[in-house]
């Protein structure tokens, strides 16, 4: 995870993406106004890396929800990150491990159903967002 270790690396990137999105729009290189979100994606992983897997997801989702939090406060209730998260680890954790494992082409995979999942929480994670 280099020098800094993974959690630190984390908070870093995260914090460049708050201070790059916080505003309702930003500027692109050209000048463009857009309205650019970025939504993590949290990770499920086999059971013998599960607790890292968890503790990441854990830290990821404090740190996301925190700048909201300052943004709410902020901006008189007025704002909305243009950050978010999607807990796809937690709900895929009852089909990780065991008999109710979604196997795919490889171990590391999960295959079609788990992707399938993904994608009906990414749309419904948006429909949800510009409610």
């Amino acid at each position: 995870a280099g020098k800094l270790g993974r959690k630190m690396q984390t908070k870093q990137i995260f914090q460049a993406l708050f201070n790059s999105t916080n505003s309702s729009s930003t500027k692109n290189n050209n000048n463009i106004t857009t309205n650019t979100e970025f939504i993590w994606r949290t990770w499920g992983s086999p059971e013998k890396l599960w607790k890292l897997a968890e503790s990441h997801n854990k830290y990821v989702k404090y740190l996301v929800d925190r700048n909201d939090i300052e943004l709410y406060q902020k901006d008189n209730n007025q704002s909305s990150s243009m950050v978010s998260y999607l807990d796809w680890g937690q709900a895929m954790l009852p089909r990780l491990f065991g008999s109710e494992r979604i196997n795919g082409d490889i171990s590391e995979h999960f295959g079609l159903e788990a992707r399938i999942m993904f994608v009906q929480m990414l749309i419904n994670h948006l429909i949800e967002r510009k409610r």
